[in-house]
């Protein structure tokens, strides 16, 4: 399949598919056909009621020539009252096609699974939703008018046979030269097109990051590379919108010459004819603007036409997007690893634990990212128990955020399987309807009020649970001193909070939140000492009936929460127990907590030392 005939299929591909937007709208399209009947006969009457108007100067009488104008002027007045009502329902019907488009796209992109999501640049995704969907209306547009023309240039071709047929055969040899060269350019507009959509996402992609990245761009003094990158890739841009100009332009200015060329030759036949004495003055003037509208719609059919492969080309990107299918599960082969350490959790549960049902299950779970040449999580099996808390802990690339995330239901595993109460995590995470909680390390924070971040984990929590989620979280006391308290805008990606502060609205999502299941990834990372232990005191309370996966380095957090403790390392499960258990074994849990007590030990020795160092020199 050669290019140009893989562009007509794409194009008939898209059409087809965008039809199916504007056929919900059956009303509008049974209007259309009226109106694009009368936009013709507009145009074809006004070449006619010229011709008449001549003959009826020279050779009718003056009372002839007021009822002709009469009637012309009354025809007239209604073909435009119309033809505004044509133009003003083909921009209802791009409006609602767009806003259709732009619904539908926000939906696909939502319903797209997380991983492959991600793979987007948001810049780049703005870029499809903004400005890319309105190709999706252009192709309406264009298709609208390139029949519309076409039937012009049709009518007044037959017209042009019933005149003189010799005249007619000229313009019939005419118009197809004229279209043609028109799409000598199509497949070059087509490509520049193509190509300028995803620059033009690059340069907004790279101009949004040089803004929200302002604080390493100043401490780093990397705004003149930035901007640099910035001005090469946006020179790339001009560069391609320059050439796609100039194919416009000479498409436009070749096809305009040509047709002054034909309508000379045409002027010269009908000049000849005239002679003859075969043709009236009327039908002269009648003739030429005639045969103006044949091969002069043809510059605009080609117009269209180019309209039609430049909205296909940019169209195709958000065609990608709403034709999206969800990938096949990637299978890996099922290597089981050993069970070593694997101890029972039935006896070590703390009150109101049951033993019989499984809340949480991971059946031989492995996973490799698409890029990666190996699997991060490899043969993982682990269940939880109703009202189970089990703390993951492990040296750093070992899987844990990983597991988090497929427990989650963000990513999907690459073989096994992960159900959460029976059902996929998958399909729950996307309609929990409040069951499931997911706390990132790096809680994302909305432009938006300290409340309605917090509420947005639960959207008809009241005032009041607000403000003792807040209170749990550790954060009320700040959000107390601020301006507006709870009504204080936050700045973007909550770029008016520290870390920390950040980290305990997110935590307050999650006592707002209220839901069954809860995975939680380092909730305390980014919080001092003090404040760590005031709020695991809080969710030690109000994680008492719910079944959770809690990923944290600090071992602390483990022994006060923790049921069970998992020992994660190479993305496979090498020990589990209560801490009691894990302790008095040889294993990598003692030694982590080894290392932390030397850490401490030291930590504590460097305060003394710094208390003495003052003591002496006061």
């Amino acid at each position: 399949m050669n290019h140009e005939t893989a562009s007509n299929h794409t194009l008939q591909r898209q059409l087809s598919f965008i039809f199916q937007y504007v056929k919900k709208y059956r009303v509008l399209l049974l209007v259309f056909p009226f109106l694009i009947a009368v936009d013709v006969l507009f145009d074809i009457g006004i070449a006619s009621m010229q011709g008449f108007f001549i003959d009826t100067v020279f050779e009718g009488t003056v009372s002839e020539l007021f009822y002709f104008t009469k009637w012309a002027a009354f025809l007239l007045v209604t073909a435009i009252l119309v033809l505004i009502v044509h133009k003003f329902l083909i921009r209802l019907l791009l409006g609602l096609v767009y806003r259709d488009l732009s619904g539908d796209l926000f939906t696909a992109v939502n319903e797209m699974p997380y991983e492959q999501a991600s793979k987007f640049h948001s810049g780049d995704l703005m870029t499809r939703m903004k400005d890319d969907t309105k190709h999706g209306a252009d192709l309406v547009d264009a298709s609208i008018e390139f029949v519309t023309v076409a039937i012009i240039i049709l009518s007044s071709f037959v017209y042009l046979l019933y005149i003189d047929v010799v005249l007619a055969l000229f313009a019939l040899v005419g118009a197809p030269v004229l279209l043609a060269v028109g799409r000598l350019f199509d497949r070059r507009i087509s490509r520049l097109s193509a190509q300028i959509q995803p620059c033009e996402s690059e340069v907004r992609g790279m101009t949004q990051q040089l803004l929200q990245g302002m604080p390493l761009v100043k401490t780093y003094a990397l705004a003149d590379m930035l901007i640099a990158k910035i001005a090469n890739k946006r020179k790339e841009l001009n560069k391609l919108q320059r050439k796609l100009d100039m194919a416009r332009g000479l498409s436009g200015s070749v096809s305009e010459n040509l047709f002054y060329l034909l309508h000379i030759c045409a002027l010269l036949f009908i000049g000849l004819a005239a002679v003859k004495g075969s043709l009236t003055p009327g039908t002269i003037v009648t003739f030429s603007l005639l045969f103006e509208l044949v091969i002069w719609p043809v510059v605009g059919l080609s117009s269209q036409w180019n309209r039609l492969y430049e909205g296909s080309g940019a169209f195709q990107r958000i065609y990608e997007l709403l034709t999206f299918k969800k990938a096949s599960p990637r299978q890996t082969e099922n290597h089981v690893l050993p069970d070593e350490h694997r101890t029972s959790n039935k006896d070590k549960l703390r009150p109101g634990v049951g033993s019989e049902n499984n809340v949480i299950t991971c059946e031989n779970v492995f996973y490799q990212p698409p890029e990666a040449g190996t699997a991060v999580i490899a043969g993982l099996n682990l269940t939880l128990k109703q009202g189970e808390t089990v703390v993951v802990v492990g040296p750093s690339g070992a899987g844990k955020s990983t597991l988090a995330d497929l427990c989650s239901g963000l990513i999907q595993p690459t073989a096994g399987t992960i159900t959460i109460n029976g059902e996929r995590a998958a399909e729950l995470a996307e309609g929990n309807e409040q069951r499931l909680m997911y706390l990132t390390q790096f809680p994302y924070l909305f432009a938006d009020t300290v409340k309605e971040n917090i509420r947005l984990a639960s959207c008809d929590a009241f005032d009041e649970w607000i403000r003792k989620a807040a209170e749990q979280a550790q954060i009320a006391n700040y959000i107390a001193k601020l301006p507006e308290q709870y009504d204080t805008e936050i700045g973007e990606r909550g770029g008016r909070f520290s870390g920390g502060q950040q980290q305990r609205l997110g935590l307050a999502r999650m006592f707002v939140r209220e839901a069954e299941v809860i995975i939680l990834d380092e909730p305390t990372s980014a919080l001092d000492g003090d404040t760590a232990q005031r709020v695991l005191g809080a969710m030690e309370a109000w994680l008492a009936d719910k079944t959770a996966i809690i990923i944290t380095h600090q071992l602390t957090l483990a022994q006060k929460l923790a049921d069970r403790i998992i020992v994660m390392t190479a993305g496979a499960i090498v020990d589990e127990g209560t801490h009691d258990q894990l302790t008095g074994r040889e294993g990598l849990y003692r030694k982590m907590c080894e290392l932390e007590k030397s850490r401490h030990e030291v930590d504590a020795q460097r305060v003394m030392k710094g208390r003495y160092e003052v003591e002496e020199q006061t």
